[in-house]
């Protein structure tokens, strides 16, 4: 791989983690820390976010139906 990573993991997180989950992940990991424990709260409005992912893909669905690009 380009940057000489030999591995890599996706990060401890939900899809729609909590922001100050995510901003104590980041510090952790520009310390040099890889034992990250798991975090499962997700933010508040993630509902809506999961909400407006399927209209997304209710839209690109019906614009494909269609012809559109």
């Amino acid at each position: 791989m380009g940057a000489g990573w030999e591995w890599y993991e996706p990060l401890p997180l939900p899809p729609f983690a909590h922001p100050e989950d995510i901003v104590d992940v980041v510090r952790q990991l520009l310390t040099g820390d890889r034992h990250i424990t798991p975090r499962t709260r997700e933010w508040e409005h993630a509902g809506a976010l999961t909400v407006l992912l399927e209209q997304i893909k209710a839209l690109e669905r019906s614009q494909r139906e269609l012809g559109y690009p």
